[in-house]
């Protein structure tokens, strides 16, 4: 399971790298299999197994 520093995360918008693709969105929901995010417009459900990275998002303002 992800360290307690990723399910601070929660709530917040975060930068998600898994199998050299990138994604976007709000973080949900972070399990022992799965983390869920919500993206524009679609939920966005990805394999822990294949996550490379967990990050807070890089807003324009920041």
């Amino acid at each position: 399971m992800y360290s307690d520093s990723v399910q601070s995360m929660t709530g917040k918008k975060v930068r998600v790298i898994a199998n050299d693709v990138v994604y976007n969105g709000l973080l949900v929901e972070v399990t022992e299999t799965t983390v869920e995010l919500q993206g524009e417009g679609q939920w966005i459900t990805i394999p822990v197994d294949s996550i490379s990275s967990i990050t807070p998002a890089i807003t324009p303002d920041e």
